[in-house]
């Protein structure tokens, strides 16, 4: 049974668990690649049927670096494409180009914090309801495949 989004599994969430598992887990942030646009890849708008959710989470101005280089699929297995565009993070799934999620970020000079996350709620497009589940995902997401480290506990 694979674990779901926030569950541990040898000590791993499951969606790092599962990155492992596809041989996923790659040091994208030392690449020389230009940041992802969202010209590089098909996508989809966000759909009038949507939640918002409170994230609060800060970053310093490193992670966001970090953050705005976004994610290009490179391999079949790569589940999320991710781009940064106008104070915002925008996930689509890499296959079918579907907006699951778009974070937002406010700057106050050296505080950058995540303050709401948009979510898809289209059941034709995304399955998952659950609040809860959505923000520890996407916490994770912006974590473990732009940050390369796992979640701090709490966040």
């Amino acid at each position: 049974m694979k674990p779901r989004h926030g569950e541990r599994h040898n000590g791993r969430s499951g969606l790092e668990s599962r990155l492992y598992a596809q041989g996923a887990w790659v040091n994208v942030q030392h690449t020389d690649r230009p940041a992802a646009t969202r010209h590089d890849w098909k996508r989809k708008p966000l759909p009038e049927k949507r939640t918002t959710i409170p994230l609060g989470r800060a970053y310093s101005v490193g992670e966001l670096s970090l953050i705005r280089q976004g994610l290009v699929p490179q391999h079949l297995a790569d589940q999320w494409f991710i781009f940064h565009e106008e104070g915002a993070l925008f996930f689509h799934r890499s296959w079918t180009g579907h907006c699951i999620y778009v974070v937002h970020f406010h700057e106050a000079g050296e505080e950058i914090r995540a303050t709401h996350v948009d979510v898809n709620r289209d059941p034709g497009q995304y399955s998952e309801t659950d609040d809860q589940r959505d923000r520890e995902a996407v916490l994770e997401l912006i974590h473990l495949l732009l940050l390369q480290r796992p979640v701090p506990q709490g966040a």
